[in-house]
């Protein structure tokens, strides 16, 4: 039996890592997932405000997610799961849909 880990790093400021690995133990999974997360670090870019300079709409096989900038003072409009993705990323001020 195997496990498989998948691990976001970041800095919150605006770069951040994933990385999905399997081992045979559940330490082992999380480790070199972390090692590849660390490996493929990207910046995302962020407005001084917290938010997507732009809209961003992306459609991955039967998944479709759309990202919209937000006002200053307007907050996360996220679930859960995304809302703690966006504090990874430095996202404080946009709008998440997923259709």
């Amino acid at each position: 039996m195997s496990f498989r880990a998948t691990i976001l790093v970041g800095n919150k400021k605006g770069k951040v890592g994933i990385g999905t690995a399997k081992g045979q133990d559940v330490i082992t999974a999380i480790r070199k997932a972390t090692h590849e997360a660390y490996k493929n670090v990207h910046d995302v870019t962020v407005t001084e405000h917290g938010s997507v300079p732009y809209p961003v709409f992306i459609k991955y096989k039967a998944a479709k997610v759309k990202l919209l900038p937000a006002a200053p003072g307007t907050g996360l409009k996220a679930g859960s799961s995304v809302r703690r993705v966006f504090s990874i990323f430095a996202l404080s001020k946009s709008t998440f849909i997923s259709l």
